[in-house]
């Protein structure tokens, strides 16, 4: 009987090689099966956060248009656009960050535009007295606005492309309908573009900026950055998100926007 007691009081300890090899195969297998899970729920909760900010950044717009009989915003570089228009119906700048894109910018020739997951905005690199730095100021964002919503205040670039693409500005708050499929805002490579009915989407969806920093079409907009598609704020206030980057050519963005379906490989 003490025999018996002594061995079990004296048993072995721990586990075997084999017990912790079954361990961590059971561990790495929750792992592979959960972290995808994680990964995904992480991400929604992103795209969320973002369309907060757009549905504030839309209501800012409603407020602005408000306060000056119109949804349209003078294309006065040494304001600030539209971020300067905007800043004081903001809660805080923090608004017009998209939160799934990090501080940035990215270096892409022109080191102030963003790409699919940085901020565009300036650089310690740029020049405040540069023509840039003073088209956003201190401004950093990772979403672009509508530019035919700009009213000509005669800024000589863009005069030329109000007076080419007259037409095509809204101009006129009773042309705008329906204002649901109208977009102000989305997830976008640059402070502002002038999206086309032909426009082609960017080979880099990534980094459409590094193929064309003058392109000022719809591939600025054209950037998988939640979940493969988009998030858009519209005239009244609404906001979608757009699994299929091909569904932005389905909206209307300018008045003579020529709304249709365009396949984008993601």
């Amino acid at each position: 009987m003490r025999r018996i007691r002594r061995n079990l009081r004296h048993g072995r300890k721990g586990f075997t090689l084999i017990e912790l090899l079954v361990v961590i195969g059971i561990v790495a297998i929750l792992v592979a099966i959960l972290l995808p899970a994680l990964v995904k729920a992480r991400q929604s909760a992103l795209s969320l956060k973002c369309m907060a900010n757009l549905r504030q950044m839309a209501q800012a717009l409603v407020m602005y248009q408000n306060d000056n009989h119109g949804p349209f915003i003078d294309y006065e570089p040494s304001h600030h656009l539209w971020m300067g228009a905007l800043d004081h119906y903001l809660r805080s700048r923090e608004a017009i960050k998209c939160p799934a894109a990090s501080a940035g910018p990215a270096v892409t020739g022109v080191e102030v535009f963003g790409n699919a997951w940085t901020l565009w905005g300036p650089t310690q690199n740029l020049a405040q007295d540069s023509e840039r730095y003073r088209l956003f100021g201190d401004y950093t964002s990772g979403y672009g606005f509508n530019g035919w919503f700009y009213k000509d205040n005669e800024a000589e670039w863009f005069h030329s492309l109000f007076v080419s693409h007259a037409d095509d500005f809204w101009m006129s708050s009773s042309a705008v309908k329906p204002s649901s499929n109208v977009p102000v805002f989305a997830d976008c490579v640059w402070l502002d573009s002038w999206p086309g009915t032909d426009d082609t989407p960017p080979n880099d969806l990534l980094d459409p900026a590094r193929e064309s920093l003058n392109d000022n079409g719809m591939r600025r907009f054209c950037i998988p950055r939640h979940q493969h598609g988009v998030n858009a704020a519209f005239l009244d206030g609404s906001v979608r998100h757009f699994r299929e980057l091909g569904e932005l050519w389905g909206l209307n963005w300018s008045k003579n926007f020529k709304p249709g379906t365009r396949y984008v490989a993601s």
